[in-house]
């Protein structure tokens, strides 16, 4: 069973390239989908939410059974990043209903910039034979993020052929990124002082 949440993990992965056509034909779509009609938004939806899932299931079952690996500790938050910034990115095309971005581009791209920096910092980490697992401040922040995205995705959804539009879920759901956003500062305050302190290595006398 030790591999069960690695394969959670590659599912997650895998999940992405679906979720990215998906969200793109919906959103090119006057009817709302090409793939199922006005149905593809649903099921960007079902497999958002499914990829999400089992981001929750691998890192219990890890933990639960101490089936703790280095490739869990370093690709399980690759997978998460993709994932939301896939859906983050895509969901820029979504039109609202004042015919801008369902997500304002500034959030999009900080929340992507403090990815980024974080994966340099484990990346400079690793390089040193230590690694630096997911803080209670970047776990809070994925949250938010899943669930201001969710929230978005299905304010936009039709249901058996009755479209609601959620107006609350869109303020719900930006509400949800702003606050991951503060959360995204505040842990990647912390990546960055537990580096500083433990990982960094003094300048050659030839560096400048």
């Amino acid at each position: 069973m030790h591999f069960i949440p690695n394969l959670l993990t590659i599912i997650r992965i895998i999940a992405v390239p679906f979720l990215v056509v998906l969200m793109d034909v919906a959103s090119r779509s006057d009817a709302g989908g090409l793939f199922f009609g006005s149905y593809d938004k649903n099921l960007a939806l079902f497999v958002f939410i499914l990829a999400s899932i089992t981001d929750f299931w691998d890192g219990k079952i890890a933990r639960r059974y101490q089936f703790v690996t280095t490739f869990g500790k370093i690709f399980d938050p690759v997978a998460d990043k993709l994932l939301v910034g896939s859906a983050l990115i895509m969901l820029m095309s979504y039109p609202s209903d004042f015919g801008t971005p369902i997500v304002p581009g500034w959030l999009v791209v900080a929340i992507l910039a403090r990815e980024t920096i974080i994966m340099g910092i484990r990346t400079a980490a690793a390089n040193q034979g230590l690694i630096i697992t997911a803080r209670d401040g970047g776990k809070w922040k994925t949250g938010f993020q899943v669930a201001g995205i969710i929230a978005l995705m299905f304010g936009d959804v039709d249901i058996l052929n009755l479209h609601y539009p959620f107006c609350g879920t869109r303020f719900f759901g930006l509400t949800c990124l702003y606050i991951s956003l503060y959360f995204s500062l505040l842990s990647f305050v912390e990546y960055s002082v537990i580096f500083y302190a433990n990982y960094r290595k003094p300048l050659n006398n030839h560096e400048s």
